[in-house]
């Protein structure tokens, strides 16, 4: 069950290697609304090795998840060619980020694969990312994560 809470600071960093966590800062942080996280079971490999009695092996762990969901206000950095602090949100979720220095900042979602290749249907999602969410003290990591995104401009 998802645990909701009102207000929180949420940080993304892309990390250096896909699925490593890659530790945030201060100025990775997103001031969010609407926080949620969940943390999600994890699978279990089952063993079948052959024993010398009827005993079963316990099955081994293996990767657990977890979701991260928040609301976060539309607003520019206030400075021109300077992304703003929902920017690196964005680029999790697949967007490209176009910076002109001085003059603008540009996002367009991509729908092309990342890397160019489409094997079996399947296509990389570009860079995976470690999001971090601060409530009271605890921090509720998440990494490998890539995201989606739901625009509400009413």
């Amino acid at each position: 069950m998802p645990i909701r809470t009102l207000n929180g600071a949420v940080a993304l960093v892309k990390e250096t290697a896909e699925n490593t966590y890659t530790p945030t800062a201060a100025a990775n942080v997103i001031y969010a609304s609407d926080v949620s996280y969940e943390i999600l079971e994890g699978s279990a490999t089952p063993r079948t090795e052959l024993r010398g009695n009827f005993q079963k092996l316990d099955p081994v762990p293996g990767i657990a998840g977890g979701s991260i969901k928040f609301k976060i206000p539309l607003r520019g950095s206030g400075t021109p060619g300077v992304p703003p602090a929902f920017g690196a949100a964005l680029l999790a979720c697949g967007f490209n980020q176009t910076i002109v220095s001085g003059v603008s900042v540009t996002y367009a979602a991509i729908s092309s694969p990342f890397d160019g290749s489409t094997g079996a249907g399947l296509v990389n999602p570009g860079p995976s990312y470690s999001v971090d969410f601060y409530e009271d003290g605890t921090i509720y990591s998440v990494a490998g994560a890539w995201g989606t995104v739901e625009f509400d401009l009413a």
